[in-house]
């Protein structure tokens, strides 16, 4: 069975370094017979902004819904993106605020700290 490999893109410039080392990895990953999907963050459409922060859950945007299939989906996640200041680019960090959350990306245990 081939391995299903999800190739997540943060870096908001498409002439990047990250873009060429994602392409590299993608024709290695696909010469290996795996299937691949791709996600450019900075392709998506929605609000990286928590609003409420996490005391108020908003509805995710098709695109996150979208991109939340495509990471279930997924044996592998591959993350490409720059360091900028100790920290990833903005973009990608609202999109992990509001994909990664509890109920979805992992199940809360009680008395967890």
């Amino acid at each position: 069975m081939a391995k299903k490999i999800l190739i997540l893109n943060g870096h908001p410039n498409k002439e990047s370094l990250n873009f060429r080392l994602a392409a590299a990895y993608k024709k290695g990953a696909l010469e290996s017979n795996a299937e691949v999907e791709e996600l450019i963050i900075s392709n998506l459409k929605f609000n990286p902004n928590l609003e409420f922060g996490y005391l108020k859950r908003t509805e995710l945007e098709p695109d996150l819904l979208n991109a939340w299939e495509k990471i279930t989906w997924a044996d592998h996640l591959v993350w490409t993106h720059p360091v900028w200041w100790a920290g990833i680019p903005a973009i990608l960090k609202g999109f992990i605020d509001q994909l990664f959350l509890p109920g979805m990306a992992f199940q809360p245990r009680e008395n967890s700290v």
